[in-house]
Parts: C-alpha cells; structure tokens; sequence
C-alpha cells in the first residue's frame, strides 16, 4: 500500500545534514563524468512542477475542455505567462534565500501558490480524462443544458474561482520580487547517475597520516589498567571530516589484519539497536546463530579467547545501557581486543570511551584540500589544459576550511565542467557567507547545484524520521505516486529512473 504525504501543500523542510549529503546524494560517478554544462546541474525545487504545470496548460485539449464550462480561457493562458515568468526568478530566489530573509519568505509564499496550483490543475485534469470515459451520447447535452444534473460545473466552477486567486496572488509576489533576476536555462534536467562499509581507496586520502598512526598505536598496544580485555577508541568530529575514512584506512591496514584474529566493521546508524549489532557482528566475523541459543550467547562462544577488532561506524546516540548490554557478550575476548567508534557527539565519545582518551578529528591542511578536490575534479585530464581553472579551484577549496567532504563534493561537481564562468560563479556564490553550525557552505552550495528533480527526492525522504530504514522499491513507489521521477526521453522506464 502506499501511503501519499501532504507534500505538495505542506512540503518538508530540507533536512540539510551533511549525514544527508553523505549518505543520500554521494558525489555521483555519472555526474563526474557528466560533459554536461553546470547550469544544467542546478535548478530550483520548484521548477519541475512549474514545467509540468506549464506543459498542461498550453495543452488546447486542457483549454479545450475548461472553456467548454464557459470558463474563461484567458485564465489559463495568464496563469501560464506568470508560472514561466515566477519560473524564470527562482534560482536566484533560492540562491539569495540564504542570506535574506525577506526572499525566503517570498519564496515559501511562491511554493505554496505553485503547489496550490498544482492541486487543482490535477484534478481538473482529472475531471477531463473522466469525461472521455464516458461513453453516452446524451452526455453533452446534459452537461451543457442541464448543467445542475452534473455536479462537476458546479467544482470547475469553484476551481476557476480559486485558480483565479491563486494567479493574482502570484501576480502580487512579481510586483514585490526586489532585485531579483530572471535567470534563464536553470532547472534543466540531468541524469542521475546509507550504510557504510570498510571499502577504501587509500590514494583517494589526504592529510590523514598522523591520525591514522595515533589510533593505530592505541589498536597495537595493549591497554589493561582497568582489568579490561576490551578498550573502546572514540574518533569524534563533524560531519564530512572524515571519520568514516580514517576508520577505513585503519581497518586495512596490514598491521591490522596481522593483529587481530576477528575483525567487524558494523554500521551504528542513528538509531543504535544492540540485538541488531549484535547480528551483523556475527554475520561479519562468519559465526552463525545457534537456533537454541540467542545471538548474544552466540556471539559470547564466536569470541571468546580471540583477538577481535570492532568498529562501529557513524553513531549518533548511545545510552550507556545499551553500551553495556553490547559489551556483555564481548566480555571474554582475547587480552587487547579493540572497537573503533566514530561519531560527531561528544555524548557518544564519553559513554563508549574507556582508558583511551578519544581522539578529535580536525580538518586537513589547504593544500591537502586542493589535492583532494584536484584530483576529483581534474581526473584523467591534463594538468595544462585546465591551468586556467586553477586559481578558481584553489580560492573554492579555501573557502572548504579543510572539510574534505566538502572538497570531494564540490570536485565531483565541476568536473569536466570547462566553463571558467562557472568555476568563477561557485567561487563567488554568497553562499559561502551562509551560517550554519551544522551544515558548511560548501554543503549548502553543493545542494544547490543538484538537479531540480532530485531536491524534490531529496526534501521527500525528509518527512521520515532520524534512522528510518528506507525500502528501495517501496521509496521508488511513492517518488513515483508524487510524481518526482523525471522521465526525460519516455525510452525508460520511472522504476528504472528511481534505480539511478
């Protein structure tokens, strides 16, 4: 079953975590290799439903229909003009949202209007594939003379009074627009190309050295002032600064390999259920679940006496309790077992955290930035023939402040873009004077530039709470049912359009 949310009157607010970012929207190998201009990357939320909405009303059979119930069709055709022309200023609104207030609230007042709009041009839509399934000869002539024997005149006519509301309204936020401009070939669409694992490229990783062989030195010596056959190392610091590689690079490391006789790399998620950690550390180290025994005992017996390494990747909110109830079964492990644990929550830190002091994560140095973000974004390419963009590059990776996230976003994002006035409109955004403890510039800016169709997935999966565990097809399903997916060239099918 699917169950449609009240988005189109009541949409979401973005949650624009870098978790999100992360997770949700990874730099996209097809947008990497995309040779597609950057204003066709960008695009306001907005503008897909404009598209659709403008696309039915020059429809003559939509006309066609909404005057034959002496509707006037001039209606329809303003309604449109002011659509493109609200379409027109809307990636500068959302640009300029972020550091005005007063444009942000125009442009909540401009989504409610279009998506108003939306509501009622479906369901004359509606009302008009209706009437050609009706098959009865009389039916004209009792719609067009006997009109109170048709309890739709009485709707549509309802529905033109609102639609004409509804356009001076827009009509009032164009004469109130400021200095807004009118943008012209945004919104275009582009292709579109969780859960971590202790997968890696290490020549992809910068400025990590020193980190790495801190913790290694906590994982290879042996910690027992407290008696304990199990130390806890907390990697703790923001997100996108790259906790989740640092535990990577450790997790493969020979020494590693050599050390340990287990190893389990276990995802923590937001919402941090021990029974089920407990059996994808069992899964992981290729113990199986004894039918008579519960998988706690089942993994007290798989450990015992063996030399095991943890790492529980992204965890958001730890109780002691349940820190304790995991610990119960590992209990019996080898002398100088380890788990590795990378969070952003300093909570977190202090309730995992044991004789080994956690160890702060901060960003990497500038020219390590510009390494990172060079090699994404000039891939493959020579070197002189993209000089030109260089002092652009490295001015947007200052404007990083070291956030390696950040960087790789934003490389995945101009490359093979050879347009310098775009790698000079980044680096000029007034984005970056955004603030937000949580979410970095470079992560706002980079949310901008996705295509407009996927801001509209994007802000869907916003509605579920922290944690949720989203079911592909079932997330397809209702992309689909809200009318998301764009259907560029109508050779795919939208089930495969909500695969990419």
């Amino acid at each position: 079953m699917i169950t449609l949310s009240p988005f189109r009157k009541n949409p979401p607010r973005l949650l624009l975590s870098t978790t999100l970012f992360s997770h949700i929207f990874p730099p996209s190998p097809f947008l990497q290799k995309s040779t597609m201009a950057l204003e066709l990357i960008g695009g306001s939320i907005l503008s897909p439903v404009i598209q659709v909405l403008v696309d039915r009303l020059a429809s003559r059979d939509f006309l066609g229909f909404f005057r034959s119930y002496k509707l006037d069709g001039r209606l329809l055709e303003k309604l449109n003009e002011t659509l493109n022309t609200v379409n027109g200023l809307l990636d500068d609104a959302e640009e300029k949202q972020i550091t005005k207030p007063a444009v942000k609230n125009w442009l909540n007042d401009v989504k409610h209007a279009v998506y108003e709009a939306e509501d009622i041009l479906e369901e004359i839509d509606y009302e008009y594939l209706r009437s050609k399934d009706i098959d009865r000869p009389d039916s004209n002539w009792v719609r067009d003379r006997v009109p109170f024997l048709n309890p739709a005149n009485r709707r549509m006519k309802e529905m033109g009074a609102e639609l004409q509301m509804i356009l001076e309204k827009l009509e009032r936020l164009l004469k109130h627009k400021g200095d807004l401009r009118h943008i012209e070939g945004t919104g275009g669409w582009s292709p579109l190309s969780e859960k971590t694992t202790p997968l890696v490229n290490e020549s992809h990783v910068y400025g990590r050295d020193s980190d790495k062989e801190a913790i290694m030195e906590h994982l290879l010596t042996q910690h027992n002032t407290d008696g304990s056959n199990l130390c806890a190392v907390p990697i703790v610091g923001m997100g996108g600064i790259g906790k989740t590689t640092l535990a990577q690079l450790i997790y493969n490391d020979e020494r590693v390999k050599q050390c340990f006789e287990l190893k389990a790399w276990v995802w923590a998620s937001q919402q941090f259920d021990v029974a089920r950690i407990i059996k994808d550390i069992l899964e992981k180290i290729n113990a199986s679940t004894c039918r008579t025994k519960e998988p706690d005992e089942s993994l007290m017996e798989a450990v015992k006496g063996k030399k095991l390494l943890l790492v529980l990747d992204d965890a958001w909110n730890i109780k002691y309790n349940e820190w304790d109830k995991l610990l119960l079964p590992l209990r019996y492990v080898e002398h100088g077992s380890k788990i590795v644990v990378t969070t952003r929550d300093q909570d977190v830190a202090k309730v995992t955290q044991t004789v080994i002091p956690c160890h702060r994560l901060d960003v990497i140095s500038d020219e390590d930035c510009w390494e990172l973000f060079a090699r994404v974004a000039f891939s493959g390419v020579n070197s002189g023939a993209v000089s030109h963009l260089e002092a652009f590059g490295r001015e947007i990776v200052r404007k990083c402040k070291g956030l390696p996230l950040a960087a790789k976003t934003l490389g995945g994002l101009l490359h093979s873009v050879g347009d310098v006035r775009q790698w000079e409109k980044i680096s000029n955004s007034s984005m970056w004077g955004s603030s937000n403890e949580n979410i970095p510039p470079a992560l706002t800016l980079s949310y901008y530039y996705l295509p407009s169709h996927l801001k509209r997935c994007f802000a869907y999966c916003a509605i579920f709470p922290k944690g949720y565990v989203f079911e592909k097809d079932e997330l397809i399903t209702e992309w689909m049912a809200q009318g998301f997916l764009v259907q560029p060239r109508g050779v795919e099918e939208m089930e495969d359009i909500g695969e990419k």
